[in-house]
């Protein structure tokens, strides 16, 4: 495909010697920043700016790539540069290339030893942002990337929040773990290590999101860094890909993700994302039975406010459904969880390959979802209370039909 690319470099018309060559050519950059935008005429001159106001200490640059919007978004671009001279390179594409093809362009080009990444409709809100993530990268060589807090923006409304993720005041390292369940780093406030991932791999472009992939591909390679500090702003409005769909919508999405990360990322893997697959699969049942946002995590928290405020903790006590069932302890209910998702976790083995379904049987003996959910909340867990459910083609429903009745309110 034929790309223009246009810079803000002016031309100078007397050839230069070896040596005046050489002073004028500028440092490598430290931080290659990435933008890819379609459609952002309104949001892109703030994008940029948030960007061009960085103090650094080392070079940085800016690779932008238009992908042909309809919009006065190129021209936006343009005037920028014009008052930016020779900071920022744009690719104007002659036909729409697609967000991830965008977004692979502007990846394979980037000279840095870390790459920031910034959509044309956010902005960045501290400008000593690229600073303070390359000062961390380049401190620790063992880290792959590294993340902070971002604050939403209702464009609609223009109402701010929540903050996300919000792991805390203190910067904390995680794992691979930590990005199976949830996305848990904006696109706007990532910083990568160069060359760990060389580009998108082919089975990511069928995918409705790239960023989650792409953190946890580099997860597996290093922990990652989250930042406490608040330096960046999502943007939701009706015209993002992702941010204006429902949450039903965005359930759906993870487990596409989730089910692709986990049949082409290695076979070491395959217990814990069939883990976060199965997990995210009862998000979408309960929320699709009434039962709001918070998925099993919220009706695990539900379940212990309720048995703490009445008083429900002796092994002995019970206490009645409406369909006639006894949930003795709130570990009786954990515990019931615990069954419903390893039979969910053998109804996934029915479908792997003899290796795979080797680790998942293993993986569903003593399966505890509240480990899976990352010490949510510690729990004595007693005894197995509901029938273990077994084979067949009716098994996932019999085991989300399970959950939806303990999850069931009380009468």
């Amino acid at each position: 495909m034929k790309v223009v690319i246009l810079s803000g470099d002016s031309v100078n018309p007397k050839p230069l010697t070896d040596q005046q060559e050489e002073a004028e050519r500028p440092p490598p950059p430290l931080v290659s920043v990435i933008i890819p935008t379609y459609k952002h005429e309104n949001y892109i001159a703030q994008a940029l700016q948030s960007v061009l106001d960085q103090r650094t200490a080392f070079a940085v640059e800016i690779l932008v790539g238009e992908d042909c919007s309809p919009d006065g978004t190129l021209e936006r671009i343009k005037a920028v540069m014009e008052a930016n001279p020779g900071r920022i390179t744009l690719h104007a594409y002659p036909k729409n290339m697609g967000g991830h093809e965008n977004f692979e362009f502007l990846w394979t080009r980037c000279q840095g030893k870390y790459i920031a990444w910034l959509e044309g409709d956010d902005f960045w809100t501290d400008p000593y942002k690229l600073q303070k993530q390359a000062d961390c990268l380049e401190q620790d060589d063992s880290l792959t990337f590294c993340f902070h807090n971002a604050i939403a923006l209702n464009q609609e409304t223009q109402a701010l929040g929540p903050v996300y993720p919000d792991f805390g005041d203190e910067p904390r390292r995680v794992g691979f773990k930590t990005f199976l369940f949830l996305n848990r780093a904006h696109t706007c406030s990532v910083m990568y290590r160069a060359g760990i991932v060389p580009g998108f791999p082919s089975w990511i472009y069928a995918l409705p999101i790239g960023d989650w992939p792409m953190h946890i591909m580099h997860a597996i390679q290093g922990d990652a860094l989250y930042i406490p500090d608040c330096m960046a702003t999502y943007r939701m409005h009706h015209g993002g890909l992702w941010s204006h769909q429902s949450h039903a919508h965005h359930l759906e999405g993870a487990i596409t993700v989730l089910q692709a990360v986990r049949d082409n990322i290695g076979a070491e893997y395959y217990p814990d994302t069939t883990k976060a697959v199965i997990v995210t699969k009862a998000d979408l049942t309960l929320f699709q039975s009434g039962h709001g946002h918070g998925g099993v995590a919220q009706v695990l928290e539900d379940y212990k406010s309720r048995w703490s405020h009445e008083g429900h903790r002796e092994a002995g006590q019970t206490q009645r459904h409406h369909d006639g069932s006894t949930i003795a302890t709130l570990s009786d209910f954990a515990v019931a969880l615990d069954e419903v998702f390893a039979a969910l976790m053998l109804s996934e083995a029915a479908k792997a390959d003899e290796h795979s379904r080797l680790q998942l049987i293993e993986a569903s003996r003593g399966y505890r979802v509240l480990r899976a959910y990352a010490g949510l909340f510690e729990l004595p867990l007693v005894r197995p209370f509901m029938l273990i459910l077994r084979g067949g083609a009716k098994l996932t429903f019999r085991a989300l039909g399970s959950i939806r009745r303990l999850a069931a309110p009380r009468r």
